[in-house]
């Protein structure tokens, strides 16, 4: 940990919100400085305007800087103690936490110190995707039978029997989970995330067709108080810490890759904690995290933010790897840049430390006697961990300080408050610098209009009024030059058709690749078993886009059922059988689908990128002989850029759920007995075998692939028509709203000199005296604005040099 690095965090902190709060009351004194009767009530309001805009962006950006969003996302394998850690982090059970996968959909956890008691709260979103899943779950009770034999398909999860006889007897419009959108108390809230996740869960299971977490945009979002040990204490200072728990690799209850939502988390996360189970190093959930944290870095475009804990190392025995041994495993098996890995990659036991911060909580919250207090389960929890076999003999002996010193000893061997020490300081590291550089920047902008437009209007006041005129109506003419601009370049619609152009050319290529590759896979000639993956291998690598990489071929199970079809169906003996190849081959061509958007998403960011700077390019020489006479007769610089485009938003997830029927028919099935019979031949004495042809009824039920393949184009149709409204909209509303903010901000910019000399006009109406008085009061102001210009140029060069390399960039101010 960089230790010089975090007090000078704290304190630039501390100095930025001084200098916003002294910017803040600048800008409230100059209303009375700088307005008067004489001025023309058009640049009284101008003038008003100005400020009351500026005080507001300026509070709104100290409260960012004051409350910062420290947010990190936690990745982790089925039962390596993901909800343990961060109930340790927050010093009480509020995520279900059992030995069988539980994360099927990501939950954000704000600790918020001024709460007494937690709070769970869901959007209307969330409702309807529950009741769906429980509408869903209920008919396909009824299509196996009973409960009991849908039990029966789910015997390996016997947790989820309960569950399931629970789901079975909800009414949905009487017995409703999520009647509101709010839940408070500990129990409450782990029970409906527990039936929540569960719910979703069986839809996979079952084989239900209803995946509840296709079309999700939100996320569950429990706001709690938290543990503070006296090492974390300058947490008070920090703001909201936020944790984003995300379902593992063998968590998410299939096989599809990370939903858009958690990728879009683990976008916005300062950092990354990635969960490895000490006891399960070398074994398939390591290799499946592997995957995971490839994916990872690939979505975040570095390593920089990437931490590795290593769990239950309380298990740790003589000849097991050592601390070294792990740093150079997770080194070569993650990719971990080695100079990073004794500061990046730590060694926890998530179960002392959730003893021991439960224990203090407990002791916080309440007045307990020791009597009551040895009653707790939190206590009871620690004096398992501290005393061992022993425990309840040892607790009954025990008084409040010896707890106290148990307590703190098993936090200490934890190594917990290492880790939570280093985790706050990368947050701050790269949340902190970038919220304050920001912020700084925005109050130089403001600062630097300020103090223009008061030094040019003090100057004039004793101006040649012919001069004055003179140089209005040049500021009022290069205006209306800027106008006339904006109108020849009219609304831009080449840039339009140029993304557009990219746009529908592969999107269209994307569609037929897609379909193409479906129709092989589930219609084309009837491959024979053996070869079927191999002959997908080398034909799909010339039908698709690059971007359809080979975690995306068929599972064996689609593979292995494929190789039976015939005349274009495949038969199942069991309605259940038929269910789960029809939900895994809707989820394999969906990841397909959603793989190739993402992917094309990416791509369109880097053509929009490219127009950009053309449209940059373009604006820059149109405009640039209009600026320089400006600034050259008013002996002022300003420079005006225009602001990058946000990335195209839209949805790659599926956008419509697909389903199709599975026939159920009837069959004659005909076999041959050998039966005993007595025969004339032996006068009806004796029995003998008799071979006799026997015919029986039986249901089965088919897959029909034409009919499967059909509603997945549609879907695919969908998508593409969707994606192509979403970018269409985009291209009217965020180019051209960029384009009217950079004609805006010229006109802002000359608008505001040309009226800073029309308040000298009429300040010509003044007095000798008042002159010279109202020239003092704006010297004082463009002093003020200079001083807290130069504070904000200050503290921006620190903050540059605290930043991580990867965050640096040009966008800052540029000094002399």
């Amino acid at each position: 940990m960089n230790l010089n690095l975090q007090p000078n965090i704290y304190s630039i902190q501390k100095d930025v919100i001084n200098s916003l709060s002294e910017t803040s009351d600048l800008f409230r004194k100059v209303e009375s400085i700088a307005t008067s009767e004489k001025l023309s009530k058009e640049n009284r309001e101008s003038i008003s305007n100005f400020l009351t805009s500026s005080i507001s962006e300026i509070e709104e950006a100290k409260k960012n800087v004051e409350h910062l969003e420290l947010r990190m996302a936690i990745v982790a394998p089925m039962k390596a103690g993901k909800s343990t850690i961060v109930n340790a982090i927050i010093g009480q059970e509020i995520l279900p936490n059992r030995n069988a996968a539980m994360t099927t959909i990501p939950t954000e956890i704000i600790l918020d110190s001024s709460l007494y008691l937690p709070e769970l709260l869901v959007s209307d979103e969330i409702k309807r995707i529950f009741e769906k899943a429980v509408l869903a779950i209920q008919k396909k009770i009824k299509e196996i039978g009973d409960v009991e034999k849908a039990k029966a398909i789910i015997a390996q999860y016997p947790h989820l029997h309960k569950v399931l006889e629970g789901i079975e007897k909800i009414n949905s419009s009487e017995d409703y989970l999520f009647a509101d959108n709010k839940t408070t108390e500990q129990k409450y809230i782990i029970n409906k995330l527990s039936i929540l996740n569960d719910a979703i869960r069986l839809c996979s299971l079952l084989s239900v067709q209803f995946n509840p977490l296709q079309n999700l945009s939100t996320i569950p979002r429990i706001k709690t108080p938290f543990f503070q040990q006296q090492n974390l204490k300058q947490k008070q200072d920090l703001g909201d810490l936020v944790i984003i728990d995300t379902p593992g690799p063998n968590e998410a209850g299939d096989k599809s890759r990370l939903l858009g939502v958690v990728r879009n988390e683990l976008k916005r996360s300062s950092i990354v904690l990635v969960v490895l189970d000490y006891t399960q190093l070398n074994t398939e959930a390591a290799e499946n995290i592997k995957k995971e944290v490839e994916g990872i870095i690939k979505i975040r475009g570095n390593q920089d933010s990437l931490y590795i804990l290593v769990n239950k190392v309380e298990q740790r025995r003589k000849g097991d790897m050592s601390p070294e041994d792990i740093q150079n495993f997770v080194v070569s098996e993650f990719g971990i840049d080695s100079s990073r890995a004794q500061n990046t990659v730590f060694e926890i036991s998530a179960r002392r430390a959730f003893s021991a911060a439960s224990f203090f909580k407990t002791i916080n919250d309440n007045s307990l006697s020791l009597e009551e207090l040895k009653k707790q389960n939190a206590v009871r929890l620690l004096a398992e961990e501290a005393f061992g076999v022993d425990w309840e003999e040892d607790l009954e002996s025990a008084d409040r300080e010896f707890l106290e010193q148990k307590a703190n000893r098993i936090w200490e061997k934890s190594k917990f408050g290492n880790f939570m020490d280093n985790a706050i300081n990368a947050l701050m590291e790269s949340a902190a610098p970038l919220a304050m550089k920001e912020t700084l920047n925005l109050s130089h902008s403001l600062l630097g209009k300020l103090k223009d437009e008061t030094d040019l209007r003090n100057q004039a006041i004793f101006t040649d009024a012919s001069k004055l005129q003179c140089e209005i109506n040049s500021l009022k003419q290069d205006l209306n030059d800027l106008d006339e601009i904006k109108k020849k370049l009219g609304n831009f619609n080449n840039v339009k058709e140029d993304i557009n152009k990219y746009n529908n050319k592969y999107l269209s290529l994307i569609q037929k690749n897609i379909e193409s590759r479906i129709e092989e896979l589930f219609i084309d000639q009837e491959y024979d078993r053996g070869n079927l993956i191999q002959k997908l291998d080398i034909k799909s690598r010339k039908l698709l886009l690059p971007y359809i990489d080979r975690r995306f071929f068929p599972t064996r199970y689609i593979t292995e059922k494929l190789s039976y079809k015939f005349k274009g169906k495949v038969e199942f003996e069991d309605k259940n059988e038929a269910d789960k190849f029809a939900t895994e081959s809707i989820s394999y061509c969906i990841d397909l689908i959603e793989t190739a958007l993402i992917e094309f998403r990416n791509d369109l960011e880097d053509k929009v990128k490219s127009v950009y700077n053309k449209l940059a390019n373009k604006l820059e020489s149109e405009t640039k002989s209009i600026i320089k006479k400006a600034t050259e007769r008013l002996k002022k610089e300003f420079e005006v850029k225009l602001e990058p485009f946000s990335s195209p938003k839209f949805r790659t997830e599926a956008c419509r759920e697909i389903e199709f029927k599975i026939n159920r028919k009837l069959k004659t099935k005909r076999s041959t007995e050998i039966q005993k019979r007595r025969s004339w031949k032996t006068l009806w004495l004796l029995e003998e075998d008799i071979k006799v042809e026997t015919q029986r009824k039986q249901d089965y039920y088919e897959v029909v692939l034409e009919e499967l393949v059909k509603q997945v184009n549609v879907s695919i149709e969908n998508n593409i028509n969707n994606i192509k409204n979403q970018i269409k909209e985009y291209l009217d509303e965020e180019i051209q709203c960029q384009i009217d903010i950079y004609f805006y901000s010229l006109n802002e910019y000359l608008s505001g000199y040309r009226e800073s000399l029309e308040n000298a006009q009429s300040d010509k109406t003044l007095t000798r005296q008042q002159q010279e008085q109202l020239q003092e009061r704006l010297n004082f102001i463009v002093k003020k604005s200079t001083e807290q210009m130069r504070k904000c140029e200050n503290y921006l060069e620190k903050i540059q040099n605290i930043l991580p390399k990867s965050f640096h960039n040009t966008n800052s101010y540029k000094t002399e």
